[in-house]
C-alpha cells in the first residue's frame, strides 16, 4: 500500500463529543459539540462549516450544539443531535454523485424536537 495524500484535520470543541463520519464520496463530517459541523473535503482540500444559524432554523438553535451526526448515503441526508433534543438535517442538493465542495450544496431542513 501507498499513501495517496496526508492530511491534517484540526477541530476545537469538546472531545467528549468528537465524532467525525463520512458524508459522501472523500467527504468528512466532524462534530465536537459546537454549533456546527465542519466538512472536510479530501478530494478538493477544502473545508467548510453547516451552523446552526441557517435561516432554516428561525435563529432558535444558534446556542445549542450538535453532539452526534449520521449520514443517510440513499437520501444524501446529514443529521445531527443537539444538545437540547433537536434533530436537525442537510440535504444535499447536487445531482451527481459528487460531493458538495461547500456548504451551498446543502440545503437545511427544518428542525425537529425530539
Amino acid at each position: 500500500m501507498v499513501p495517496d495524500r496526508k492530511v491534517k484535520l484540526a477541530v476545537a470543541g469538546n472531545p467528549e463529543y468528537l465524532s467525525t463520519i463520512w458524508a459522501g464520496q472523500g467527504l468528512m463530517a466532524t462534530v465536537s459539540g459546537e454549533n456546527m459541523i465542519r466538512m472536510f473535503s479530501i478530494a478538493s482540500d477544502e473545508n467548510y462549516v453547516l451552523t446552526l444559524a441557517e435561516p432554516a432554523f428561525g435563529g432558535r438553535l444558534i446556542q445549542d450544539k450538535i453532539n452526534t451526526i449520521a449520514y443517510n448515503q440513499k437520501s444524501r441526508t446529514l443529521c445531527g443531535g443537539t444538545k437540547n433534543g433537536y434533530i436537525v438535517m442537510w440535504k444535499c442538493k447536487q445531482m451527481s454523485s459528487n460531493s458538495p465542495d461547500s456548504s451551498d450544496g446543502w440545503e437545511a431542513r427544518p428542525p425537529q424536537k425530539c
